[in-house]
């Protein structure tokens, strides 16, 4: 069990954190430095839409390719 919560975070907490991490970026960004930053903010919003409307999620399909992410060849399941 401990060896699972070692484990790297799942996927679907991965997009959770990048997605989140943005939008933070993007708000202090646009407080402190130009409220054009904002506009990040909206285009994550409109990416985070469309995958919920159409189930494609640009940014899974980055954070699967990448090395972490793939399962070992040792992994069972």
């Amino acid at each position: 069990m401990e060896e699972q919560a070692k484990k790297s975070f799942s996927l679907q907490r991965q997009i959770y954190l990048v997605v989140g991490l943005v939008v933070l970026l993007s708000v202090v960004l646009g407080a402190f430095a130009s409220k054009w930053w904002l506009l990040l903010a909206f285009a994550v919003s409109l990416g985070m839409l469309n995958a919920a409307r159409t189930g494609v999620c640009p940014l899974m399909k980055l954070l699967s390719g990448l090395p972490f992410n793939e399962p070992s060849s040792g992994d069972i399941s």
